[in-house]
């Protein structure tokens, strides 16, 4: 039977049930000074699914041509003569570097993974397109009216992968930490630090 857990890596009160297999199913308790209305949506980990799912997405956005023209590579912007460029962005970033890490991560454990979130992967690819809006200001350049269509593209394709990670619940990666109360025999421990594996 595959063993397979949700993780809520927050510090909340929980119950927490420990199985045979080794995997630590974590149930979050909302508290009185919780804010109304539904929770937000967990942080969800790059396991090996999820990474394939992003790069799989990430690879239909490298492939349009607006891409090609203008993202998929770092600015070189001594060729391109723009002398202010490392003056005004401070962290670059283009698609093409973002793919090279999910690449490496194919073979990297958990704790050595560049992106541990697809979160994280997200924000890699945002910061591709802030930057070209920050550069370019006019929403009449070439630049920053591709990177609008492909922002746009983008999130279009991230709420849906998002949508059905949420539904299919996908399992914690072989190495998470989650910070909980445990419940055991009724009784709430100190807080802990859980390593939760799964075999």
């Amino acid at each position: 039977m595959q063993a397979s857990c949700a993780c809520l890596a927050v510090a909340v009160h929980a119950r927490a049930a420990v199985h045979a297999q080794g995997c630590v199913e974590v149930q979050a308790l909302r508290m009185s000074s919780d804010p109304p209305g539904p929770r937000p949506p967990m942080l969800k980990s790059m396991d090996d699914a999820m990474r394939e799912q992003m790069h799989a997405l990430l690879k239909s956005i490298i492939r349009l041509n607006s891409a090609r023209l203008y993202f998929n590579a770092p600015v070189d912007w001594r060729k391109l003569k723009l002398v202010l460029y490392p003056e005004i962005i401070k962290e670059p970033m283009d698609l093409g570097t973002i793919d090279q890490r999910l690449d490496a991560d194919r073979d990297q454990p958990f704790e050595r993974k560049h992106y541990k979130l697809a979160e994280e992967f997200a924000h890699d690819v945002r910061l591709v397109w802030k930057n070209a809006f920050i550069f370019n200001g006019s929403s009449s350049s070439p630049v920053y009216k591709a990177a609008k269509e492909l922002a746009k593209n983008f999130e279009e394709k991230l709420a849906k992968a998002y949508e059905r990670a949420e539904r299919l619940g996908p399992p914690c990666p072989l190495k998470a930490r989650c910070l909980v109360r445990v419940r055991v025999s009724g009784r709430v421990s100190g807080r802990v630090r859980v390593r939760v594996r799964v075999s």
